[in-house]
């Protein structure tokens, strides 16, 4: 099911300017504290930007408690379309990090978004699989051969606090995560300041972007969680103290290290939605303890974000085939995956330090022991995505891959590279990764995998506010962690991760000849020419090796059988993968 659908956007996307239009003109759609949840009741360049800086050293967002307003209006019942629509109820749900403000534009995690994309809306959205649509827009198209892109708003939008939403609201949002504002570039939709040359707004309700090129992502990057709408002049300080949007919920109250609970907006411009009262996060960082609260209802609704461990499987398994929960898997979208290393950091700055740190690691072992077996090589990309390599092209074929025999020989090659570099007797580096369950237990794996050709990790373990602070200033030695991307458009990976000062370029990494191959592949139509021309850029990291990648993993998200409503979105930084304005729970 993965593939097709993958399969169905790559040929999306391969059309460019075709797929922008055919996108365009479409009309508005109708582990300390572990809480636990009570119990059921054209020439190569990146755009000229400011340095890439994280916001302002937000104070944690706890506790705060924000008055719900009287309701102006009663949501109509909706018709019965097979099953009636149930309007009521909490739903409670989880992720492992706390957001370190409301500021939906510059957090940078799927478990910072899943909180905060509640309470925002974008320009245009994705209710589910691979649909997009206008949200506070009401019909948007594309002119001037895909260099202008015109939409106009509804009139009908207010934030929560009664201001009604206009083009400059919009325009300075979007100029905000392109950082032109304050100069913090949002790590997510910052990648619009490779395609926006500027924004107009010749009205209230009319907003123009002018780009640069013929841009097929922008879509993609509208409807990620992080594109919210702020209004105009909000500060990121306003952000620490909560969210400023328009979105289908609002926040009620927030305890950190425990829940954050939102209530519906009962002002939304989205006649009758949302269905729910409410919906109530908890912060778990285990997922023993995520699965346990499930298996036993105090959970409505779960996102492990890896394989399940081996012992909860056939309790999963067995639970949906009776008809108790049911569940959704996917190709998460994590690479690249791997350690970073920080090039410009003795001795990572020696190239054949690099190279061991590659060859070190048994792949094969990293698949089982980190991901239960649920993952696969797919190079910089996904096996079967943009590339079109297969599992096969990696195995005892790409250095670092070996496997067996080869991969005892790649481990006798590293500890030649060190003794070579000046290391005979190995080397200390500092390494830091995650928090989280799964985090843990890859940095773990990885510490161990060094330690076998003689690279002593010193391991320091961060919580996500950290590594926001830390990662955009190439604040480390080695890092192992995998990024998720919110698309799967290949200007994305290459843009936001490889290019010259890529919004969320972490790794410091910079190569002329790379950057002149991104301009050239992202304005290819050609379908075979664009493909040569985006494994010769993968070629080009694989020589330099700002990260040693690994392996991409499948994940699912899994909910009871009275939840209705939920669509998986084109990826899980989407639309109703975060927002949930469209889910309801039948009687139980």
């Amino acid at each position: 099911m993965w593939l097709s659908r993958r399969v169905r956007l790559l040929l999306g996307l391969l059309v460019a300017g075709v797929a922008l239009l055919a996108l365009a003109c479409r009309p508005t759609a109708a582990p300390t504290p572990t809480p636990v949840p009570p119990s059921p009741t054209p020439t190569a360049r990146a755009v000229p930007s400011p340095t890439p800086t994280t916001a302002p050293a937000p104070g944690a967002p706890t506790p705060v408690v924000v008055v719900t307003p009287t309701p102006t209006r009663v949501p109509p019942t909706p018709t019965p379309t097979g099953t009636q629509i149930r309007y009521g109820g909490i739903l409670r749900t989880h992720s492992p990090d706390w957001p370190p403000s409301y500021d939906v534009q510059v957090n940078f995690s799927n478990n910072h978004v899943y909180y905060l994309a509640k309470f925002y809306n974008n320009l245009l959205w994705n209710p589910g699989e691979d649909e997009i649509e206008c949200d506070v827009c009401t019909d948007w198209k594309v002119q001037d051969g895909g260099k202008t892109i015109v939409f106009n708003l509804r009139r009908d939008v207010k934030f929560h606090d009664g201001k009604p939403m206009t083009a400059r609201d919009v325009a300075d949002s979007h100029n905000k995560m392109m950082g032109l504002v304050d100069g913090v570039i949002s790590p997510r939709s910052g990648l619009l300041k490779e395609y926006i040359e500027k924004i107009e707004t010749p009205d209230d309700y009319t907003v123009v972007f002018r780009l640069y090129r013929p841009a097929p992502i922008i879509p993609r990057l509208l409807i990620i969680g992080f594109s919210g709408i702020f209004p105009e002049g909000t500060t990121r300080e306003d952000l620490v103290k909560g969210p400023r949007g328009s979105g289908p919920f609002m926040l009620k109250e927030a305890i950190q290290g425990s829940v954050m609970r939102t209530v519906k907006n009962p002002n939304y411009f989205k006649q009758g939605k949302p269905y729910l009262d409410g919906i109530d996060i908890y912060q778990i960082r285990d997922t023993n303890t995520v699965l346990a609260s499930f298996f036993t209802g105090r959970l409505d609704f779960v996102r492990p974000p890896s394989a399940l461990p081996p012992d909860q499987q056939p309790r999963w398994d067995s639970m949906k085939a009776r008809g108790q929960i049911q569940d959704y898997v996917y190709q998460t979208g994590c690479t690249p995956q791997g350690i970073n290393i920080n090039a410009k950091r003795a001795p990572l700055n020696d190239l054949r330090v690099r190279q061991a740190i590659n060859l070190a690691i048994d792949r094969k072992a990293y698949i089982e022991a980190v991901h239960y077996g649920w993952a696969k090589p797919g190079g910089l990309f996904s096996v079967g995505g943009f590339t079109q390599w297969k599992e096969e092209d990696f195995w005892d074929k790409v250095p670092g891959f070996g496997t067996g025999a080869n991969k005892e020989k790649e481990r006798e090659e590293a500890k030649r590279l060190l003794a070579e570099a000046g290391f005979p007797n190995g080397v200390e580096i500092p390494m830091w990764f995650r928090n989280t369950t799964e985090y843990v237990r890859q940095g773990e794996f990885l510490a161990g995998e060094l330690a076998k050709v003689g690279i002593r990790a010193k391991v320091e373990i961060l919580d996500a506010s950290q590594i926001n602070e830390r990662g955009p200033k190439v604040d480390y030695y080695m890092w192992a962690y995998y990024f998720c991307r919110t698309t799967t458009d290949p200007d994305e990976l290459w843009g936001s991760y490889f290019l010259t000062g890529g919004n969320r370029n972490w790794f410091g990494y910079s190569n002329p000849e790379f950057d002149k191959l991104f301009v050239e592949q992202s304005q290819e139509l050609d379908v075979a020419k664009r493909i040569f021309l985006n494994r010769q850029m993968e070629q080009i990291i694989r020589r330099d090796l700002p990260i040693a990648d690994l392996a991409e993993q499948q994940a699912s998200h899994g909910w009871w059988w009275y939840v209705k409503g939920y669509r998986f979105a084109s990826t899980f930084y989407s639309g109703q993968s975060q927002r949930q304005e469209d889910v309801w729970l039948a009687p139980h």
